[in-house]
């Protein structure tokens, strides 16, 4: 399943950069004279400098009455200042200590999906009103496609999933209908200036003019994440690399799929008798 972070989870999530290389083992032996028991370490970077440490309340051995948030606050503390103790000699910088209950845990991650699902619905109404219903069809399925494509990434190489990844969903909604959007209107004045035409070819004509513009826009943005992937932290890295799945996504799925699913929509509608809306005017 996913990596869930504490954000969603629920416990303990503790950040911490050491000026020498630590051992991993040494650290965990370090977690369990704090009365950490099955802590998750993760690692940032290769120099084996920079772990992130993740616990549950319930994990907290000997911790009588943890559960109430907080005592386990209380006592996350206490540990923070254990392990800076037992790993001095490594020089160890506390970058930060964050304690969220269950409950609240559980909460977050039922309203980081809620807001996904109503940003894209609300997305979808808004192309269905501005165009017409052949091409919401290809709008969802597209935004869908996107979302999918960077929870795959975060489930294949278990990154961590926080409120960042969500912030970072929402945001690749948002840039995945702003790219379709513009060949979308491309394809809707192509069929009012060519109403002769068919659909399919004022479609390739549409791509044709508004490839080059896709393709900058994408270059565009990834280079503005260059400078995330060298100088952010380590929460910062997951909505840089979620950012570039996602683009890399929309711009595929702008191009190929939400164009093909018009010409299905329009197919659909003909077989079924319905008349497809007029294509709605500046």
């Amino acid at each position: 399943g996913f990596n869930w972070a504490v954000d969603f989870a629920g416990g303990t999530e503790l950040e911490v950069r050491y000026a020498k290389p630590i051992a991993t083992d040494v650290l965990r032996d370090a977690l369990a004279k704090s009365g950490i028991e099955d802590p998750s370490l993760q690692a940032v970077g290769e120099d084996g400098k920079h772990f992130i440490v993740r616990f549950e309340g319930s994990n907290i051995a000997g911790a009588e009455g943890s559960a109430e948030e907080g005592k386990a606050s209380a006592a996350a503390n206490s540990i923070r200042d254990n392990v800076v103790k037992l790993t001095s000699d490594y020089q160890p910088d506390v970058l930060r200590v964050e304690y969220v209950g269950p409950a609240i845990g559980k909460e977050l991650r039922k309203q980081g999906i809620l807001s996904l699902l109503w940003a894209i619905l609300g997305i979808a109404l808004y192309v269905a009103l501005r165009f017409d219903m052949r091409f919401t069809p290809g709008a969802l399925l597209k935004m869908t496609q996107d979302v999918f494509c960077v929870l795959a990434f975060y489930l294949f190489f278990q990154r961590s999933f926080d409120l960042t990844t969500v912030a970072s969903l929402l945001t690749i909604v948002g840039y995945s209908v702003n790219d379709v959007i513009v060949i979308y209107d491309r394809i809707r004045e192509n069929i009012q200036a060519h109403p002769a035409r068919q659909l399919r070819e004022n479609i390739n004509i549409a791509l044709n003019e508004t490839l080059s513009r896709s393709i900058n826009t994408s270059v565009a943005s990834m280079v503005s994440l260059f400078g995330i992937f060298f100088f952010g932290t380590s929460q910062i890295l997951n909505f840089a690399f979620a950012m570039v799945v996602g683009i890399l996504s929309a711009t595929i799925t702008s191009t190929f799929l939400a164009t093909s699913a018009v010409l299905w929509s329009d197919k659909f509608q003909k077989k079924r008798g319905m008349a497809p809306g007029v294509a709605v005017t500046k």
